[in-house]
């Protein structure tokens, strides 16, 4: 930002984009500037000696066991994204070990939701992530613009974009930008987590007219890949 101007009603925030100065007036502005975890505090953490990242984090194992073995640590005080879903998850996990179970956290299928308009999710790998990791890729794609239930809505931004192994057909990915983002991927979470491919995503039937539909043509879409490449065309 170069220079903020406040008026009764407005905020006009102007800044450089390519060495050209721009503007944008708003009612409000959201200024953040991160988070910190909150372990410098009343903890007493000095006081049972246990010892805290550069970041004032907490290290945990799989387990979400810190240090001091009978001592565990979940959500935001530990790395990993601040997320209440993931605090949550890591409850569960940890009062598991403490029972004595062999449980362990598995972070792959934790959705990332940006509660914007439109609603942006993403789960698992993104197709960056996926090719760095030396994975051959099937990507299926599909717009909300071509889906009855998004056009009924008015809602016909976004697409829902699958990253799948090319080999297998696995999803290890998605990303959605559109109406109902959050919710929407909750199903593509399920699948990575029990291992499902793009066929099955294609396979599911999903009521008509819903915005499901979108993950069902976009898993369809990666399947006609997956054939196509087979064939050799």
């Amino acid at each position: 930002a170069v220079n903020v101007v406040e008026s009764a009603d407005t905020i006009t925030l102007h800044y450089l984009k390519n060495q050209e100065q721009q503007h944008v007036t708003a009612e409000y502005v959201l200024v953040t500037v991160g988070r910190k975890p909150n372990t410098d505090g009343n903890l007493g953490l000095d006081r049972i000696g246990l010892p805290v990242t550069s970041r004032g984090l907490i290290a945990t194992d799989e387990q979400c066991r810190t240090a001091i073995p009978h001592i565990f640590a979940i959500g935001d005080i530990t790395a990993g994204p601040t997320l209440a879903h993931k605090a949550s998850y890591e409850a569960k996990i940890a009062a598991e070990a403490i029972a004595g179970l062999s449980s362990e956290v598995d972070y792959r299928a934790i959705p990332l939701v940006v509660f914007s308009h439109p609603e942006l999710a993403s789960v698992g790998l993104s197709e960056t992530e996926a090719k760095a990791k030396g994975i051959s890729l099937v990507i299926g794609k599909s717009s909300f613009g071509i889906n009855g239930r998004a056009l009924a809505l008015r809602e016909t931004e976004g697409f829902v974009k699958l990253v799948a192994d090319l080999n297998s057909g696995v999803v290890v990915g998605a990303q959605i930008v559109g109406v109902e983002a959050s919710t929407l991927v909750s199903e593509l979470a399920l699948a990575i987590e029990m291992g499902a491919t793009v066929e099955d995503l294609a396979m599911t039937i999903h009521p008509h007219p819903t915005l499901g539909e979108v993950i069902m043509e976009a898993a369809e879409n990666a399947v006609k890949k997956m054939v196509m490449k087979e064939s050799g065309k």
